[in-house]
């Protein structure tokens, strides 16, 4: 009985892996749009800009916190204690990677600053609640895509359904 469930599954595997596949996809979007939504939280309710960076084909992001006194809401001003993180790397899956990106400034006075190294050009979350535009492109190992957007007037986050590159295009 054990050895026919053994060949049952070695048989269903295969068709079951993308399906898996497509779902771990969409569980990363999802945390990206989770992430996108506490920075911009956090930049509300501590007055403190908050940068969101990617590693452009890699699986790596980073929330950065700026290090400047911030102003809470109603002009309070707050300056970073020792004990508040900097800055906060995290890691999607290892078969997930950021293939693709834009992101465009919103008028909100002061630019961020410019991308170290590895690391993309920062998704800023303005203490005002606004935030840059941008959108993200995440692809799994079997070429599956998912893209995540942020409209940076109003922090709205919209993920995309899974897209295979075998779709063809019209």
């Amino acid at each position: 009985m054990l050895a026919l469930l053994v060949v049952l599954a070695s048989v269903a595997w295969p068709a079951l892996e993308p399906a898996i596949a497509s779902v771990e996809l969409r569980k990363s979007a999802e945390r990206i749009r989770v992430e996108w939504s506490r920075a911009r939280v956090e930049a509300l309710s501590t007055g403190r800009t908050v940068l969101f960076r990617y590693e452009p084909d890699g699986n790596r992001y980073l929330l950065e916190y700026q290090a400047e006194p911030g102003f809470r809401p109603g002009g309070e001003p707050q300056e970073l204690s020792g004990e508040e993180p900097q800055s906060r790397e995290s890691t999607l899956p290892e078969r997930i990677a950021f293939i693709e990106g834009e992101i465009s400034e919103v008028a909100s006075g002061e630019t961020a600053a410019a991308a170290e190294g590895e690391w993309s050009e920062p998704i800023v979350f303005y203490p005002d609640g606004s935030a840059s535009n941008a959108w993200l492109v995440l692809e799994n190992q079997r070429g599956q895509s998912i893209e995540v957007s942020l409209r940076g007037l109003t922090g709205v986050v919209s993920v995309s359904e899974v897209s295979s590159s075998t779709e063809a295009s019209p």
